[in-house]
């Protein structure tokens, strides 16, 4: 119904199949639709999937992140900011339900950025190096910050007394409820101070500060995830600057499960959009597309896996062993030949799966590595980061997305 003096000229709101408004005080007239068509389209949704993971990592890291971008302007936040250093190059996607429970994947996201010298990683996981010198000094138990302090302000032209080295340690875990990944995050910092003489291990872990040739490097790994190291620094005006930084994984194997083109469909597939329903037939007369030609592209499915050998049957009361070193897994379904990345969990630890040359329609295989023998009690498949099939001792069971149980 119109408010407002139609007489006059003014009108508000909607009579019969027009809506009126006042516009930088001009009348406006539209027409009304009473059935919007979704404006949602395949980039919009394939957005809303690449930076559920990015928002999940801003939540784990906001202690760190809230303060690690220079140069916000216009009323931008450090949410802001994060998201959008982050988006664009971003490759990991999570289906609906995956963000719903709270899933993470560590990726080699930007954490920081400002005008200080970026500390400089060579190297992955435990034989990364940064090029942080300090001369002679041998890190030990009994090492000071002070005397940490002077071995990086000495041999170092970008470090000042007063700067904070920040070291951010993430763990990549899987939630045992979910059977989805997630990050634990850690943030250890001192101050280089010229007179504290604090034991350093009192706010740095051995992982941070062992030496390798004369510089700062990572030490044995405590698990699989990711980690950095950012120099700050607070200006006299009270303004803070900061180091550029990424995250430095340990392993791309969870990242790889949750990217691709396989992922891609999945997650954009959990939100109902059907990426392949166009309005132009191709030659079949058939909407949507295959690699293969005309048709509806099948989502992949999993019924039966054999590991080392051993086929897993719903029945059996004995775990089943899994030999030390590399070991053949068959996973037999459909809809399985775009797969490009396979985990499989074996007593809730992932394995990267590498894949035999190209998989067929109805099955995939290859190999994984395992540090040890291993008598599996349960076992999961997880393809383009959903788990499709699970198993544990007396219960199998397999079937699409999110068909797959609790581990």
């Amino acid at each position: 119904m119109s408010k407002d003096n139609m007489l006059l000229g003014y009108a508000r709101g909607k009579v019969g199949s027009l809506v009126f408004a006042r516009r930088l005080g001009q009348q406006v007239t539209r027409a009304y639709n009473a059935k919007p068509k979704d404006a949602a389209t395949k980039a919009q949704v394939e957005q809303r999937v690449r930076i559920a993971n990015v928002v999940a990592m801003y939540r784990a890291i906001k202690a760190v992140a809230n303060h690690s971008f220079e140069g916000a302007t216009g009323g931008q936040t450090s949410y802001n900011l994060f998201v959008q250093s982050n988006l664009t190059n971003n490759d990991v996607v999570l289906t609906k339900e995956a963000a719903a429970l709270g899933a993470c994947v560590i990726a080699p996201y930007l954490v920081s950025r400002g005008t200080l010298p970026s500390v400089i990683v060579s190297g992955m996981g435990a034989d990364a190096v940064t090029n942080i010198s300090v001369g002679n000094l041998s890190i030990s138990g009994s090492t000071t910050v002070s005397e940490f302090a002077a071995a990086l302000v000495d041999n170092n032209s970008g470090l000042q007394y007063g700067d904070q080295l920040t070291y951010l340690s993430l763990l990549q875990q899987t939630d045992s409820n979910t059977g989805y990944p997630v990050v634990t995050a850690q943030i250890y910092e001192v101050t280089l101070l010229r007179d504290d003489t604090t034991p350093l291990r009192s706010y740095m872990p051995e992982v941070a500060t062992t030496v390798r040739n004369g510089l700062l490097a990572h030490g044995a790994l405590i698990g699989l995830g990711g980690f950095c190291w950012i120099v700050s620094r607070k200006n006299a005006d009270g303004s803070l600057s900061v180091s550029t930084q990424r995250i430095i994984l340990t392993s791309q194997d969870v990242a790889a499960q949750y990217s691709g083109a396989t992922a891609v469909t999945r997650a954009i597939g959990s939100y109902g959009f059907n990426a392949d329903q166009i309005l132009v037939p191709d030659s079949s007369g058939q909407t949507g597309s295959t690699s293969g030609g005309g048709g509806t592209t099948v989502a992949p499915s999993v019924s039966s896996v054999s590991i080392g050998g051993t086929t897993l049957v719903a029945g059996s009361t004995n775990g089943v062993p899994v030999a030390s070193g590399s070991v053949r897994v068959v996973i037999n379904g459909s809809g399985l030949s775009s797969v490009d990345a396979v985990s499989v969990k074996i007593n809730g630890t992932a394995y990267a799966m590498s894949i035999d040359g190209s998989p067929t329609a109805t099955q995939v295989a290859g190999t994984i590595t395992t540090q040890s023998t291993i008598t599996a009690t349960s076992v999961g498949i997880v393809i383009g980061g959903s788990q499709l099939y699970s198993w544990n001792k007396a219960n199998a069971g397999g079937g699409s997305a999110g068909g797959g149980g609790m581990e």
